[in-house]
């Protein structure tokens, strides 16, 4: 797959991106940002300097569990709603 080029006004060329280029681009920060933040949740959690009970641990989970569900619907084109997921908060 290569990049496609059009020329402008100017007769310049300019690089154009394929849908799925652009997709690939995109997603790859997108995915390793949220691993990074979930790496950030992890070391809050498996940290001996926090104290958390089986609740707040089992609400972190629900929370991040559902935004995976939230992903797999719209990937399967049956969102359940179009909000934003809110934020989390104890």
């Amino acid at each position: 797959m290569s990049k496609k080029t059009q020329k402008n006004e100017t007769n310049e060329a300019k690089i154009v991106e394929t849908k799925e280029q652009k997709f690939t681009r995109i997603i790859s920060k997108r995915v390793n940002t949220a691993l990074d933040k979930i790496r950030l949740v992890k070391n809050v959690i498996g940290s001996k300097s926090y104290s958390m009970s089986e609740e707040q641990f089992q609400k972190v989970m629900g929370t991040l569990s559902c935004a995976i569900d939230e992903l797999q619907s719209a990937y399967d084109g049956r969102t359940k709603s179009k909000k934003e997921l809110s934020k989390f908060e104890l």
